[in-house]
């Protein structure tokens, strides 16, 4: 992956997290930084989280290799790598571009684009964080964005835009900063999960904030089938200029495609509308992004405006539509 230059503080914290978490008595959620980084800057292009797994941790430290001297810019190439043990395993977490894969290693799953955030210096942390069925964090922000993968349990994020879950093995990308948020414990079994955050290292790491939430009314049956019937959505990458082309066909069927409205769908799956709820199921593309499946209703924001917004609040998309 793509280096990154010189960093004036570097600060690598490795060590056993023991479970289960000690939550239980005080029923309180649990929040452990297991390794963090100082970096003066990051790789250029999109941003995504690769996590892997190692025999030991001692082998996933020796992966990320030593910082090099670049004759070119008369600086260090820093790795944006980060290897901590939690959860009884070893892993490591790699911030860079999308693809990469580090040898010796698992890989667990990779993650992004992630919210990039603008700073003179980047703090890069991994938490390891939960605690028993219902605890939760205080209201609070950060000065970047944190990214979710579920080791076990349920986890479940309270954001303005309403509260999405995550099970068991899956994941959640952050929002951007300075996002007001709530996260908690909400399954039947103790939360374990790690936290990736890429924030500014130069302002306060979390701050306490307030949660206001308005619920927008959703078109009803006959105005979303009238948008979504043969019609052609765009939607905005979520990071990065890229866009997204939703093709929905009378027969049922759905095609998706990447960048360009024209061509071969990058993924494929059908969709229905249950009264003014549209659902909608792909394939492998939508697994590897983490929305194989999903429903929502349509909320008209005004000027072809769109948002696709789930039952619990949670915006998913946004989208114009094209034809």
């Amino acid at each position: 992956m793509k280096q990154v230059f010189v960093a004036l503080f570097t600060v690598l914290v490795s060590g056993p997290l023991l479970l289960p978490l000690p939550a239980l008595a005080q029923q309180k959620f649990v929040v452990k930084p297991v390794a963090e980084k100082k970096l003066k800057a990051l790789p250029a292009g999109l941003w995504y989280w690769r996590i892997e797994n190692f025999s030991t941790l001692a082998q996933a430290q020796s992966a990320i290799g030593p910082d090099r001297w670049n004759p070119d810019t008369v600086s260090y190439d820093v790795a944006t790598s980060l290897a901590a043990e939690a959860a009884g395993k070893a892993w490591l977490f790699t911030l860079g571009p999308k693809g990469g894969a580090t040898p010796g290693g698992s890989k667990v799953a990779e993650i992004g684009p992630v919210p990039k955030v603008s700073a003179s210096e980047y703090l890069l942390r991994i938490n390891h964080t939960g605690g028993a069925p219902g605890v939760k964090t205080p209201v609070h922000s950060h000065p970047g964005s944190e990214t979710f993968y579920v080791v076990s349990g349920r986890l479940s994020q309270r954001t303005p835009s309403g509260i999405g879950h995550v099970e068991t093995g899956e994941f959640m990308i952050g929002h951007g900063a300075d996002l007001p948020m709530e996260v908690s414990s909400s399954g039947s079994t103790e939360l374990n999960a790690l936290v990736m955050f890429v924030v500014d290292a130069t302002r306060p790491f979390s701050t306490p904030a307030k949660l206001v939430q308005a619920a927008p009314p959703a078109l009803d049956a006959e105005a979303a089938k009238n948008l979504i019937a043969d019609r052609m959505w765009q939607q905005q990458a979520a990071h990065g200029p890229g866009k997204i082309y939703w093709s929905w066909k009378t027969d049922g069927s759905v095609c998706l495609r990447t960048d360009e409205a024209d061509g071969k769908c990058a993924d494929s799956g059908r969709w229905k509308l249950e009264n003014d709820r549209m659902c909608y199921e792909l394939t492998w593309w939508g697994a590897s992004m983490g929305r194989k499946s999903a429903c929502f209703r349509i909320v008209d924001k005004g000027k072809n405006r769109f948002e696709a917004l789930q039952d619990t609040g949670f915006t998913l998309f946004e989208f114009s539509v094209v034809n």
